[in-house]
C-alpha cells in the first residue's frame, strides 16, 4: 500500500414476508406479502362476513387459540397466517305444555339463514291456546315458522281443555240438566231429567243424542275450534189414547181392516198435533 485508502461498508436491515391469506365468508387485514423489518412487530385482524365466524387461525401451519387477532412480535423470519370461517348456527329452544306435542321439540340446530317450522298438535279434547316466541304471543294457530334465523330463540305451545254449551230445545214439558252449567269442559258428563206437562208424556231425545231413556246421561265431547254448541233437544209429544177395536169374528177382510185401524191411529195423531218425529237435529241446529 503506497497511498490512503477509504473503504466505504453499508448495511440494511433485514426483511422479512408474512404471507396473509383467508379463507371463504371472510377476510383478514392486511392480506397478502407483507413485508416487515427485523425485530418489528406485526399485527392481523381478521372477520367473518355477516352470519360466519372465525372457525381458525393457523400460524406458520400451527393453530393459534385467537379469533379476533393475531400479533407476530420481533419478527426475525419469514411466516404464514391463514384465517377460516364457518357460518353460525343457532339454537332454537322448543317445549310444549301438558295435554300436546310440538315438533320438533328440544334443542334444535338452525343455521344462519335458514328457516325453521314447527308444527303442533293437542290431546283429544284439547285445543292450542297459546304460541309464545321468545316470551312473546304470536297466536294460536299450527304451524309456526322462523325465517332467515340469524339470532337464538325460544318457543312454547300451551294447550287447553275444550269447553262446551249444551242447549235443551224442549216443547211440552221441562228437562233439568245436572250440572246445571253455562259451559261443561270436555269429558263432562251431564244427565238430563224431562218432565212431561200434564196430559203428555215423554217419547224420546233427539238431536246430537238419539235414546228413549229417561233421565239419559251425555258425555261432552263435541269439538269444533275449542267452542262449540253442543244441541241436545228434548221431544215431549202429546199423549195418545189407545184404540181397542170392536172384536169380531176373523175374516178374509182382516188384513184391509188392520190398514183401516193404522189409518185411523194415524188421523188421530194428526188431530193431536202430533207429527212424525223430525230428523236429528245438524250441528248448529236444534229440534223442537
Amino acid at each position: 500500500v503506497r497511498i490512503n485508502h477509504t473503504i466505504q461498508v453499508s448495511f440494511t436491515i433485514n426483511t422479512y414476508t408474512l404471507t396473509a391469506s383467508a379463507g371463504q365468508q371472510g377476510q383478514i387485514s392486511p392480506q397478502g406479502k407483507v413485508v416487515v423489518t427485523y425485530g418489528a412487530d406485526q399485527r392481523f385482524t381478521y372477520s367473518g362476513n355477516s352470519g360466519y365466524h372465525v372457525d381458525s387461525v393457523l400460524v406458520d401451519e400451527e393453530m393459534v387459540d385467537s379469533t379476533s387477532g393475531y400479533t407476530f412480535y420481533n419478527v426475525t423470519s419469514n411466516h404464514t397466517i391463514r384465517a377460516t370461517f364457518e357460518i353460525n348456527v343457532y339454537t332454537i329452544i322448543a317445549t310444549a305444555g301438558t295435554n300436546g306435542t310440538i315438533n320438533p321439540s328440544g334443542a334444535i340446530s338452525v343455521t344462519y339463514g335458514s328457516n325453521q317450522r314447527f308444527t303442533f298438535a293437542s290431546s283429544t279434547g284439547y285445543h292450542i291456546d297459546s304460541v309464545i316466541v321468545d316470551g312473546s304471543y304470536v297466536g294460536n294457530t299450527s304451524p309456526y315458522t322462523f325465517t332467515n334465523v340469524a339470532a337464538n330463540h325460544t318457543i312454547r305451545a300451551v294447550f287447553k281443555i275444550n269447553t262446551y254449551t249444551l242447549t235443551i230445545s224442549v216443547a211440552n214439558g221441562t228437562v233439568i240438566k245436572n250440572p246445571n252449567r253455562v259451559s261443561y269442559n270436555h269429558g263432562d258428563t251431564v244427565q238430563l231429567s224431562a218432565t212431561a206437562n200434564t196430559g203428555y208424556h215423554f217419547v224420546n231425545w233427539s238431536g246430537d243424542i238419539s235414546s228413549n231413556s229417561n233421565p239419559v246421561t251425555i258425555t261432552m265431547d263435541a269439538y269444533m275450534q275449542g267452542i262449540d254448541p253442543k244441541k241436545i233437544p228434548g221431544i215431549l209429544k202429546k199423549a195418545i189414547p189407545e184404540l181397542t177395536p170392536p172384536k169380531k169374528e176373523k175374516t178374509d177382510a182382516d188384513s184391509d181392516e188392520t190398514d183401516t185401524d193404522d189409518d185411523e191411529l194415524e188421523a188421530i195423531k194428526k188431530n193431536a198435533g202430533i207429527t212424525k218425529p223430525a230428523k236429528p237435529a245438524q250441528p248448529g241446529q236444534a229440534t223442537v
